[in-house]
């Protein structure tokens, strides 16, 4: 059984939309959901620090980070931290010229990046150079920032993430 620590954005909450359709499968998987309240802070490395203490006190070796826009952020500099199974990024706030700038160099078994390709917010390029840094499974929606009208198929794509970590390695 995995345990999935999930990060929602820099404006949301864990009653978000993708934050309640992926964590409701990962339940139908068997696995455990993790889904801390970040908006006490706006802060993404008071919101890093959070996740981390969770992870130092994580005695699982089984561990899935889902993060989205800034949880993507934080889920992607604690995978350089922490080794974890599965990193699962939707429109992830990477390389934004107002955050702190980390070397992107992750320790997980799987990662897949979501994006819209009309994202205002954080721009697809971002996730293409990420993609490419790793050669991670991209994928590219017709969607905007939120991904709200993307909610079935980025589903289908973390179920495809959840299947692949279940294989014997």
């Amino acid at each position: 059984m995995s345990t999935v620590y999930f990060a929602h954005g820099k404006l949301s909450n864990p009653q978000s939309g993708k934050v309640k359709h992926l964590s409701s499968i990962v339940r139908d998987y068997g696995h455990q959901a993790v889904v801390p309240d970040y908006s006490v802070t706006l802060d993404p490395e008071e919101r890093l620090q959070m996740l981390c203490q969770m992870l130092e006190k994580e005695t699982s070796d089984d561990i899935i980070l889902v993060g989205s826009s800034m949880g993507g952020f934080i889920s992607t500099v604690a995978a350089t931290r922490f080794k974890v199974r599965g990193l699962f990024l939707m429109a992830p706030a990477l390389y934004r010229p107002h955050y702190p700038q980390y070397e992107y160099n992750v320790q997980a078994d799987q990662v897949t990046v979501v994006h819209g390709w009309h994202d205002d917010v954080v721009p697809p390029e971002a996730a293409f150079r990420f993609a490419e840094s790793g050669n991670y499974p991209l994928h590219i929606l017709p969607d905007e920032h939120p991904l709200g009208k993307s909610l079935g198929v980025i589903g289908g794509y973390f179920k495809l993430m959840l299947k692949e970590l279940a294989k014997p390695k």
